[in-house]
């Protein structure tokens, strides 16, 4: 059986899915302009979001917001 939607979006997998393609796109715009360099950017973005879900663990909704 699958779960719901709602059990789906109040995963901490499914929270920083949502979070990451809601502001994907600022944040390689965000780096583009500070580097001019659209791999440079990639990388850097890539690096924000890799170091955000290696801490996914140690995220607490109640103490903070995402």
């Amino acid at each position: 059986m699958r779960p719901t939607g709602a059990s789906r979006e109040t995963s901490p997998g499914a929270a920083f899915r949502l979070r990451y393609r809601s502001i994907q796109r600022s944040l390689l715009n965000y780096f583009y302009r500070l580097t001019w360099d659209r791999q440079r950017s990639e990388d850097l973005a890539q690096e924000v979001f890799l170091a955000a879900y290696a801490k996914l663990r140690t995220f607490d909704p109640a103490r903070s917001r995402f």
